[in-house]
């Protein structure tokens, strides 16, 4: 469930971020209630200058 709204959030900051070409911009992922990180995103930009962007679920402290 929370890999989804990850995934959810990340979709709506495509829409948003502005990432400098070359550079990888990082956006941490927390519960709501308590502060626990879920995941980390790292946008950064393609071949054709479109955001993208990968969760990293390896420095969760779930």
């Amino acid at each position: 469930m929370l890999e989804t709204l990850c995934r959810e959030e990340a979709e709506k900051l495509l829409a948003t971020l502005d990432v400098p070409e070359g550079r990888q911009v990082e956006v941490p992922f927390w519960t709501k209630d308590f502060p626990e990180l879920i995941a980390v995103g790292k946008f950064s930009c393609d071949n054709s200058g479109k955001v993208i962007y990968e969760l990293d679920f390896s420095q969760s402290t779930l």
